[in-house]
């Protein structure tokens, strides 16, 4: 039966009510600058790595720890929120890569066995997507390819296999 993953749909609410509240800015991360009520952030990071790690509920029962691990990797890139600081930012960058890395791999593995190499497509339609904002958009690029990556990352899990 293909049913709708409730949690993928939710992640993308949150993440685009956030996006709205917060406006394009040159990073998500940076909403740590730019939100006056830093509990707003910090909430989103929060509910979006529980989110990420409820993902484990469409996956094989081997995803479970994976999903948890990677949903513990996106919340804790709020607990370096001051990203700009020398003590932060290292932490910040590593939360960050990590979890977008661990997220996309997961990806991939999940819907492998319907897809087999054809599921590369996700990762290869986001290095597509890299370029093309690299090329063509002048300013918060690092924004657009946050929003690229969540997008890319989380569609094709929309629809349970």
């Amino acid at each position: 039966t293909n049913a709708m993953n409730l949690v993928t749909i939710g992640t993308l609410i949150l993440t685009g009510a956030f996006l709205y509240y917060t406006g394009v800015i040159p990073s998500i991360s940076d909403a740590y600058r730019t939100v006056k009520d830093k509990r707003i952030y910090h909430a989103f990071f929060f509910l979006a790595g529980v989110l990420v790690a409820c993902q484990a509920i469409y996956a094989e029962e081997k995803y479970t720890i994976p999903y948890v691990i990677d949903g513990v990797l996106i919340w804790s890139i709020s607990l370096a929120s001051e990203f700009w600081k020398k003590d932060q930012g290292r932490l910040h960058v590593y939360f960050t890569y990590s979890g977008f890395a661990v997220f996309m791999l997961l990806t991939v593995l999940q819907i492998w066995p319907k897809y087999g190499t054809d599921s590369l497509f996700v990762p290869g339609v986001f290095g597509v997507s890299y370029f093309i904002i690299n090329v063509f958009f002048k300013s918060n690029k690092t924004y657009w390819y946050e929003i690229a990556f969540i997008i890319c990352g989380m569609a094709p899990l929309i629809q349970t296999l």
